[in-house]
């Protein structure tokens, strides 16, 4: 089930950031842990302003994933990994293309993983470039909705 969190409560933004943490530190071993950690009070309280949009568990209710959005830019997409590899993120992000014409991300060019998901989703890189605070190598993409 795949839905806006239109007020998320205390306790859904703490599930939010639990499932940021582990999904940066799964996907992203390249870069320290410490970084991850040290981000994760402002990401809390990005949830507070961005567009969120959340797969929850049919019996449970529980959150598995969520995409944030602010305007048209992608700023993350995760899923449980107990959860991962069953479409989820793919649900999310098409959900996103139907509620935007354009969409933007910024995705570690190590993670092959999700380059892979986004492009076969559409998204093309549109310039590559290295985080300045992680001195990682990114690509920023696009997708753009035809008509």
């Amino acid at each position: 089930m795949i839905e806006v969190l239109k007020h998320p409560t205390p306790a859904q933004i703490t599930r939010l950031g639990e499932i940021w943490l582990a999904g940066n530190m799964s996907a992203h071993q390249f870069i320290p842990i410490a970084y991850w950690r040290a981000h994760l009070p402002g990401v809390l309280k990005s949830f507070e302003t961005a567009t969120l949009v959340v797969t929850k568990d049919s019996l449970t209710d529980e959150i598995q994933g969520f995409l944030g959005l602010v305007d048209d830019l992608i700023a993350g997409i995760f899923v449980v990994s107990e959860a991962q590899s069953q479409g989820l993120g793919q649900s999310l992000l098409h959900y996103a293309q139907t509620i935007r014409d354009h969409l933007i991300l910024k995705v570690y060019v190590d993670n092959v993983r999700a380059v892979s998901i986004y492009q076969r989703l559409g998204f093309e890189v549109v310039k590559t470039a290295v985080d300045p605070e992680t001195d990682a190598e990114e690509y920023t993409m696009e997708w753009q909705a035809t008509v």
